[in-house]
């Protein structure tokens, strides 16, 4: 009979084949991708401790920022080891996860001055969550646009994707069906891969950006650093032009 090791191994040296394979397929560069936005997150934390000290007593997003360690850890086991649908699914968790705690940071009238009100006042106001409140409004202050519609063909697109995986649409139908089967098996597949990869720049440079508009103390020490965002390259050059906070 199989014991819990043995089938964890069977797992394991699975994965470790995908990933072998994504490797040789993509290349290193591309295929540790998570460890550079891994790296990211880091830096991040460090920089918001150093600029606000006291900031994760009063800030959501502050001490979320801790918790996308352990997310991007699991995007990183997913990529690798060739769950792309859940992978995907998870990018849009995260965007929204990051635009909430940002919401109610902005909302502190509102919200609290406390992390505990804030959650608390998410809480209250969870079924309203969602594209009109908080992705557009916070998108809206990102990139100064004519109109909102212009937000709209920018970035709804990227959300009703993400949303696609999320729930059992036939765009993951189609996905899970195909010649990589991965509706039976977690596998290497090249075109899913870089449809993830597309996906995950585009959520994190939102989300460090709005991070970091929001907390502007701390972009001067990441912006010395050459190998910050060197997978988000749009967040470093919008930085360098940007005045931040949110108004």
């Amino acid at each position: 009979m199989e014991t819990e090791t043995d089938l964890l191994k069977s797992i394991f040296d699975h994965w470790r084949e995908n990933a072998a394979e994504a490797e040789r397929v993509l290349g290193k560069e591309k295929a540790h991708f998570f460890v550079d936005i891994y790296n990211d997150a880091l830096d991040i934390k460090f920089a918001l401790s150093d600029a606000y000290p006291n900031e994760e007593v009063r800030s959501l997003t502050c001490g979320l920022v801790i918790g996308l360690w352990k997310e991007i850890h699991w995007l990183m086991v997913m990529f690798l080891a060739g769950n792309y649908p859940l992978l995907l699914g998870r990018l849009r968790f995260i965007w929204e996860l990051v635009f909430r705690a940002l919401e109610a940071d902005c909302c502190e009238q509102e919200s609290g001055p406390t992390v505990d009100d804030k959650h608390e006042w998410l809480a209250r106001n969870e079924k309203s969550m969602g594209w009109r409140t908080p992705i557009l409004p916070l998108l809206e202050r990102l990139f100064p646009m004519d109109n909102q519609k212009e937000i709209e063909n920018c970035f709804k697109p990227t959300w009703d994707t993400l949303n696609c995986y999320v729930h059992p649409s036939a765009i993951l139908r189609d996905d899970l069906i195909e010649e990589s089967g991965l509706l039976f098996r977690d596998a290497f597949d090249e075109k899913l891969a870089n449809k993830a990869l597309h996906y995950a720049t585009e959520v994190f440079e939102l989300v460090w950006l709005a991070v970091l508009w929001r907390f502007p103390k701390a972009k001067p020490r990441l912006l010395s650093d050459p190998n910050v965002f060197k997978k988000c390259p749009r967040v470093r050059a919008m930085l360098e032009k940007s005045q931040g906070p949110f108004p």
